[in-house]
């Protein structure tokens, strides 16, 4: 019996199509997005089409196509348009993320909510939680997608606290409309005292 990965998650093969280990649910059936079985990335939880890039990698110049391996490291390969492939790497996230300012959802003596977006398009949500003389402080966190259909400044809390990822940043910045904005990453849960009020 053929076996291999999806997205991390462990596949076989059954009457000629490629299940799901656990379940034997076909993954996809056809070209038919609507019959696609789809499960997030089993690592990051990143859900994406069947077809579309990588969003852990992105796009990569001069790159034909890649997968960073979801958690299952012997899968992780890079083939680039010269023909050369590598196979079987360590794929590291950095600790720290840059991303592009986007646009200000709240302003009062300076940007106090703002959106951004990092390299592979995943949107952020920052918030002012300090400021001084020498600079200002955001804590900036992924958001869900989903995050569209909500009324942003009514749930803040509820956006930061059901992020898509335990990751959580802060950020010093004079100017965040200035590009592109460093983010450390920190662990843990977020402190109250930069969450926002129900």
């Amino acid at each position: 019996m053929a076996k291999s990965y999806f997205r991390g998650h462990p596949t076989v093969v059954i009457d000629g199509k490629w299940c799901y280990a656990d379940t034997k649910e076909v993954i996809a059936d056809s070209e038919d997005a609507k019959t696609h079985n789809i499960r997030p990335c089993k690592k990051c939880g990143a859900v994406f089409g069947l077809h579309d890039h990588d969003p852990c990698l992105g796009n990569l110049p001069g790159v034909e196509n890649a997968c960073c391996g979801h958690g299952v490291q012997e899968e992780a390969y890079i083939h680039f348009s010269n023909g050369i492939r590598l196979d079987n790497f360590t794929v590291t996230e950095l600790n720290d993320r840059t991303i592009q300012y986007e646009s200000a959802l709240l302003y009062y003596d300076g940007v106090q909510v703002f959106t951004g977006t990092d390299a592979n398009n995943r949107k952020y949500l920052g918030v002012m939680v300090e400021m001084t003389n020498d600079h200002d402080k955001y804590l900036v966190v992924e958001t869900d997608p989903a995050m569209n259909g909500l009324k942003v400044l009514d749930d803040l809390r509820h956006i930061i606290l059901n992020r898509p990822h335990t990751e959580w940043y802060l950020m010093w910045t004079n100017a965040v409309t200035v590009e592109p904005l460093h983010l450390k990453k920190w662990s843990g849960p977020i402190p109250e005292k930069y969450l926002p009020e129900d």
